[in-house]
């Protein structure tokens, strides 16, 4: 069983979140592509990068194609042959391209499955590229890699908060966060635990991380029920997870409080 349960975002998302994911882990010069007709290009980078490590340097053109499998983690699940499949799927979809003749410049072919990839599993589906890229190297990286990058790279829980729920949080807190700012944020940490679920983030969520990146502090205000309550706290919790202490305030003497206990 993998640390995230990368089966519950779907395919948009999980495409979305491994392009960010990437770009965060091995260099934000990567550019994304993706969508239904992205021709196998899901992202794509010229020159030379950090990959497969930070401390591994390679260059040439690099291809990213990103695919999902639906309940590929699932208890029981086998997706070998979903997996297999898919790969054909994309082969078929590669030698049918309008622009076919791109694929022999292609230096480095790299495949990110949510779906757990054996030796044997990774070893069948290079074979497989290979007939279409006989002169690139070929990567893969399956689930267990994907959940690898976000744990090196908390930063994104702030574009995908929808991951602090497909996670234990408590193991996630512990393994990032000082035990002293966990109890100190206790009351917040509890408010974002009720709604990380169903939290879906919006547009004047991304605005307020804007503004508050810009001007260190952002005000929330609107009429009641229109999710301001919702947005601090789930951006209360992701600073706590880059080791912030978020504070509960509910009148002008709480913080006050804050000072004379420390």
């Amino acid at each position: 069983m993998i640390r995230y349960r990368l089966d519950d975002l779907g395919w948009y998302q999980f495409e979305h979140l491994v392009q960010s994911l990437i770009k965060a882990q091995f260099g934000g010069g990567i550019e994304s592509w993706g969508g239904r007709g992205d021709w196998g290009i899901d992202a794509y980078y010229e020159g030379e990068i950090n990959y497969p490590a930070k401390d591994i340097q390679n260059e040439g053109l690099f291809i990213f194609q990103i695919k999902f499998v639906e309940n590929a983690n699932a208890s029981g699940a086998k997706p070998d042959i979903a997996l297999t499949k898919a790969v054909k799927a994309e082969i078929y979809r590669l030698k049918n391209t309008p622009t076919y003749s791109w694929i022999e410049d292609v230096n480095h072919y790299v495949f990110i499955t949510n779906a757990p990839l054996s030796s044997k599993l990774k070893s069948e589906v290079k074979e497989l590229f290979k007939e279409v890229f006989p002169n690139s190297i070929v990567h893969t990286h399956g689930g267990r890699d994907v959940c690898d990058w976000l744990d090196n790279n908390p930063q994104i829980y702030k574009s995908f908060p929808q991951l602090l729920s497909i996670r234990d949080l408590d193991q996630v807190l512990t393994e990032i966060v000082n035990k002293h700012i966990i109890t100190r944020s206790k009351t917040v940490i509890e408010g974002a635990r009720e709604i990380a679920a169903v939290f879906v983030p919006t547009e004047t969520y991304r605005k307020s991380w804007e503004t508050l990146k810009n001007h260190k502090f952002v005000v929330l205000d609107g009429p009641a029920e229109v999710g301001k309550t919702a947005i601090a706290n789930m951006m209360a919790l992701t600073l706590v997870l880059d080791r912030w202490e978020a504070v509960y305030c509910a009148k002008p003497e709480d913080i006050l409080q804050v000072f004379k206990h420390r």
